[in-house]
């Protein structure tokens, strides 16, 4: 991304680029960070994946009314910032590209006197006393709110249907990934049997050659669809995972607030979607690695097999994710035939 987005960007104003993950040690902040944060007339963070020494800096950035960017991967952005601009992207080659051009228009937007300044820049900067005096009053003397009494949240049935909505978002992209594995797949046996016949008629590596460029271009739609349906699914595990494990804590904290039935249902889907992900998960690694041999064999395969590789490996960090649930699957449902209500004896 360096290389790809940043470096070009801020090489298009004239910006000397300077890598704060190049200046300090892991786990430490020098000197030097702290000096560019405060006086850096541009900084860029990338906050994907909340890494706790880049939210501490962007805070102290925060602090000062100076031009400050953020972008983060979607599906990685920490919740407590999303009321920030940020710019998201996609860790694909056309999403770094559109990743490269938003922040080119952002800096020129900022340098043109564009973006409004965050809350917290407005506080700590050199703001009227008179305002920072009102508002400490204004806290200080303002009445504790009446009790509103029990607040309008959702109960474990709605819980359960927005879970339920995104478990059918991760099976729709998990489905739709796994069409196009079978596309490509069908398409690598063609190409292996086009081989073989193209080597008993004697046509030698040039024949080889003219069959990698046709599989080639079979393969360049089918292997773009797999790479936007796989991180499509990845992402839609992130978030999925977070509803899962939210409404299973609830079913093991108190099975008594939810319908038995309903509960073991979505225990069921939960299971049958991870059992689906798993059953494609030998072929999806066997697939990447193939891929990956596939730049020695051929310049022509270089890029489809880029695809699938890049696939290959978000679909692994996808599955690991779902086969995580197992766990907590099992105790939910030890959980619920704990509290279920023994049927009566028919005599």
């Amino acid at each position: 991304m360096w290389e790809e987005v940043f470096q070009p960007a801020c090489d298009t104003f004239g910006f000397e680029a300077i890598r704060a993950d190049k200046i300090s040690a892991p786990g430490e902040i020098t000197d030097q960070v702290f000096v560019l944060l405060r006086d850096a007339d541009l900084v860029i963070a990338d906050l994907s994946g909340a890494n706790p020494n880049v939210m501490y800096e962007l805070g102290l950035r925060h602090s000062r009314a100076m031009m400050t960017i953020q972008v983060g991967e979607h599906g990685r952005l920490p919740f407590d910032v999303n009321t920030v601009r940020t710019i998201q992207f996609r860790r694909t080659e056309s999403g770094l590209f559109d990743l490269r051009e938003s922040l080119i228009s952002s800096i020129r937007s900022a340098l043109s006197g564009g973006g409004t300044a965050t809350s917290a820049t407005r506080v700590w900067s050199d703001a009227p006393p008179v305002e920072s005096e009102a508002l400490l009053l204004a806290a200080r003397t303002s009445a504790a709110p009446e009790d509103p009494g029990e607040p309008d949240e959702p109960a474990m049935l709605e819980i359960l249907a927005d879970g339920e909505t995104g478990i059918k978002d991760v099976a729709e992209h998990l489905g739709n990934a796994q069409v196009s594995i079978l596309e490509i797949n069908e398409f690598v046996v063609e190409g292996t049997a086009a081989i073989k016949a193209s080597d008993e008629a004697g046509r030698g590596f040039a024949g080889r050659i003219l069959v990698s460029r046709n599989l080639a271009a079979n393969l360049a739609e089918p292997t773009a669809d797999l790479d936007n349906q796989i991180e499509a699914f990845y992402e839609a595990t992130i978030l999925t995972d977070a509803m899962v494990r939210f409404i299973i804590r609830r079913m093991v904290d108190d099975p008594s607030e939810v319908d038995h039935d309903e509960a073991i249902r979505y225990l069921n889907t939960i299971e049958g979607l991870v059992e689906a992900a798993k059953s494609s998960e030998t072929g999806v690694v066997a697939m990447g690695r193939a891929a990956e041999s596939w730049a020695k064999v051929s310049r022509d395969l270089r890029a489809p097999g880029k695809l699938i590789s890049r696939a290959s490996h978000r679909y692994i960090e996808a599955t690991s994710m779902m086969a995580a649930w197992d766990g907590p699957i099992a105790e939910a449902r030890e959980a619920l035939d704990g509290n279920a209500i023994p049927t009566p004896a028919v005599r």
